[in-house]
């Protein structure tokens, strides 16, 4: 597929493209997956708690031994690659939760297996863990606690990156943009559309990305996004990692479905108005 749309260069001759404009753009390493994850329903009970800095995440494991009692065990697990993550695992034992002040001398740490996590997603992974010679591997899956709004209005900065099928002159091309965004959201999680506004007058849209969407833990995804630029359509998209950040902003990324040969990927990031 060839002329794929460039968004960035339907907008206004005006846009001024700056390190600033850069720098404003979410650095993605690697997903953040900093959340509560389980088995799904049909493993209630059981569960983990992802905390992630940078290249290593600590892992807080709550689960039961072979006589059905509750028992927690602790690691932390270091990037291999982007969304892999392995490490060793803990058992813990310390002093009486009743007892104040705490006696830190009776904290104990026993190494008793490992721990794999291989995300297939920023909200999907298979877990492989081994305690004390067991192995388990299974899916798990962010676990949703509360509904999370994105309508808004918000300016911010985008970029987007085309693979060299992409372009008639079979050269990859990379763009960064600022603009205005402008999300919808209709239900919970419901239909979300995500407009890209030039940001000067008279404030065209540029392009548009809005289909149903899933929400998982603290992160949003539509799976299937119509996408639209200039009022032409085109392949669609795979809108996902789409999250409130701290100051009350909004950040995502997308890229094309798979199958086709043109290969469309981008990110977005942007504070409200």
């Amino acid at each position: 597929m060839t002329n794929f749309p460039s968004l960035f260069r339907r907008a206004s001759a005006c846009i001024v493209l700056s390190l600033a404009v850069v720098a404003a753009m979410p650095a993605h390493a690697d997903t953040d997956y900093t959340d509560a994850w389980f088995g799904g329903s049909t493993q209630a009970g059981w569960g983990l708690a992802f905390t992630q800095a940078d290249y290593a995440i600590y892992a807080q494991f709550f689960h039961y031994d072979a006589n059905h009692n509750p028992v927690w065990f602790g690691g932390t697990i270091y990037r291999v690659t982007d969304g892999h993550y392995n490490g060793a695992l803990y058992t813990v034992n310390g002093d009486y939760y009743g007892h104040m002040p705490y006696d830190p001398t009776l904290f104990h740490a026993t190494p008793v297996g490992t721990i794999d996590f291989n995300a297939t997603d920023p909200s999907h992974g298979q877990l492989s863990y081994s305690i004390n010679g067991v192995t388990v591997l299974t899916q798990i899956q962010r676990l949703t606690l509360v509904n999370i709004p994105v309508n808004g209005n918000y300016l911010g900065a985008a970029t987007q990156t085309l693979s060299a099928a992409c372009n008639s002159n079979n050269s990859p091309t990379t763009d960064y943009l600022t603009a205005q965004i402008i999300v919808t959201q209709t239900g919970s999680p419901g239909t979300i559309s995500i407009e890209l506004r030039d940001n000067v007058s008279p404030f065209d849209t540029l392009c548009t990305m809005s289909g149903p969407a899933a929400q998982y833990g603290k992160v949003l995804d539509i799976p299937v996004a119509a996408y639209q630029c200039g009022g032409t359509a085109y392949t669609s998209l795979h809108v996902y990692d789409i999250r409130r950040t701290a100051n009350n902003g909004i950040e995502g990324r997308w890229q094309t479905i798979p199958g086709d040969n043109c290969v469309d990927t981008g990110s977005f990031v942007g504070i409200s108005q």
